[in-house]
């Protein structure tokens, strides 16, 4: 059976003239369409162009309340505040057991399992963010999506998640290869996003440039991709849109690793075009009728003052920091004060710290323990509305570790304890 599905735009005619009426009319006539079908299919024509979106697909009743903002704070439909406290899974989820980074298929083990999401879950953490997604696994061409990616892995994870009652963040990873990615395995964006528009990039340069195109709204020649991201993030709410322990990550470190080709003048204008291409994807998530509070990930534009508010409600800013061999936790202190103050003071939004940890390196000696007891500790005095440590795959036999022997058994107890107790 054919898995692939071709979608279009059907939700910017709602930002123009009359497009709220339209808007209106096009969710009374689904209504009555689900009423009488029990499934979902609705088209609607734009310029002569039609989307069909898929059927209900995961519809998902547990015992999580969908989460809302007010104000800084994230709450239950009780109305009780709602800390997320948990842990990012990285990199490992379609990886195959033995140490093969090859993508598993469908049926073979892989390192990322249900068993996890239960451990996590009695640890005390009340939230996972999935973050391998890329996509080009859910978009393998321009507006064709994979539905087998999300029946055969993403269904699954999201299934998990309800079981163990833990939040599930469906996070898209940014574009940009770091420089040992590009040279070890290529890119990670799909090749839709350059191909009869650049030559294929080969360099940090090269690949950073399609990076700060495809998010310059200035630039013409990449709409049709930036549309079809909007596209892809449709459909992935549509399915999603009955499963209240869902949060949606629109995109994980915008602009990452393309500082080099940045300047102040072209840092300020890509962190206002940025917003664009966010408020059309907030848009498109809000008008399949889903209502699950959406987290905004910082674009790394240089400073924070080139990162400009977003007007739409029910929305999360989510920002980055860790330890590193250049960034101590003093400085890593002095840092998040600058965030929080960003986000929550200025910007009257709820901030999560979808990252922190240490890193480069992954398990610094003699450190390690301390500075991670200091910033669990330090983040509990901030107005955030939540953490998540990075990564589950160094745990004692996960992939990353199989790899690379970060810790060990013990070892991984006692970081489990410190972050979710």
């Amino acid at each position: 059976m054919e898995s692939k599905r071709y979608i279009t735009s059907y939700d910017i005619i709602c930002n123009t003239v009359g497009g709220v009426y339209l808007s209106a009319l096009r969710h009374f006539l689904c209504s009555l369409l689900v009423f009488a079908t029990c499934c979902f299919s609705l088209v609607h024509a734009q310029s002569g162009v039609s989307v069909v979106l898929p059927n209900s697909g995961t519809v998902i009743n547990h015992a999580h309340s969908m989460l809302y903002v007010d104000g800084i704070k994230l709450r239950d439909s009780s109305g009780e505040e709602v800390f997320l406290k948990g842990i990012q899974v990285d990199r490992n989820e379609k990886m195959k057991k033995y140490g093969s980074a090859a993508f598993a298929v469908p049926g073979e083990p892989t390192w990322f399992t249900q068993d996890d999401v239960e451990r996590i879950s009695k640890a005390g953490g009340n939230c996972i963010e999935l973050h391998i997604i890329h996509l080009h696994e859910i978009m393998p061409e321009r507006n064709i999506i994979d539905e087998s990616f999300f029946s055969n892995w993403l269904d699954y994870w999201v299934s998990w998640c309800k079981q163990y009652e833990v939040y599930c963040i469906i996070n898209i990873r940014g574009f940009a290869a770091t420089e040992t990615q590009l040279q070890r395995w290529g890119l990670v964006m799909p090749n839709w996003l350059w191909q009869g528009l650049y030559s294929k990039p080969t360099d940090m340069d090269s690949q950073a440039r399609i990076i700060h195109d495809f998010w310059d709204t200035d630039i013409e020649k990449q709409e049709d991709n930036r549309q079809a991201f909007v596209n892809a993030w449709m459909y992935i709410a549509d399915r999603y849109k009955n499963s209240p322990h869902v949060i949606f990550s629109i995109i994980n470190e915008p602009l990452a690793h393309t500082h080099m080709i940045m300047n102040s003048i072209s840092a300020r204008h890509l962190g206002e075009t940025y917003n664009i291409v966010m408020t059309q994807a907030i848009d498109a998530i809000r008008n399949t009728g889903a209502q699950q509070v959406i987290f905004v990930d910082r674009p790394y534009v240089w400073g924070l003052s080139n990162v400009q508010p977003i007007d739409r409600p029910n929305i999360a800013w989510e920002d980055h920091l860790y330890v590193t061999q250049h960034t101590t936790i003093e400085e890593w202190k002095d840092i998040m004060d600058n965030k929080v103050q960003k986000f929550v003071y200025d910007f009257r939004k709820p901030l999560f710290i979808g990252e922190y940890g240490t890193d480069r390196p992954t398990k610094p000696t003699d450190i390690w323990q301390s500075a991670l007891s200091e910033q669990v500790a330090y983040l509990k005095t901030k107005s955030i509305c939540g953490q998540l440590w990075n990564h589950f795959g160094v745990l004692e036999g996960e992939y990353s570790d199989f790899v690379f022997d970060y810790y060990n058994a013990e070892e991984s107890e006692w970081l489990l304890a410190c972050i979710l107790s």
